[in-house]
């Protein structure tokens, strides 16, 4: 019975680990959305308007707060969102895993459409 209570922590540890690793490389990627363009702002200058805009540019303060800062955030709202959504679908469905037939891929005219090919009537 022991074990058992050991093998669950660990399952439990690890998903923690594996949601953490997660979250840590999203926020890795929200920061070099942030930074990244054709505005060529290095990260320093990105930490230092999010983090101490006091002492920041003020023409990097409007590019990273008023541009760049509203569509990351969007972005990951939205991806977010599909998560969720997602989620939803598998639950409503009750089908644990993806399957070809959730969505009728298997008929015919689901299948000329996500082909995009001209109807052969």
């Amino acid at each position: 019975m022991a074990e058992v209570g050991f093998q669950y922590r660990r399952y439990t540890r690890k998903k923690i680990m594996l949601m953490g690793a997660g979250l840590l490389i999203c926020l890795i990627i929200f920061t070099l959305d942030v930074a990244i363009g054709s505005s060529h702002i290095t990260l320093e200058a990105v930490f230092q308007a999010l983090f101490f805009p006091s002492i920041a540019d003020n023409l990097t303060k409007v590019i990273i707060w008023e541009h760049k800062l509203p569509m990351a955030a969007a972005g990951v709202l939205v991806g977010a969102a599909f998560g969720i959504f997602g989620t939803v679908m598998q639950t409503i469905l009750d089908n644990p895993l993806a399957s070809p037939y959730t969505f009728s891929h298997f008929c015919p005219y689901s299948q000329r459409l996500l082909s995009k090919c001209p109807d052969s009537r």
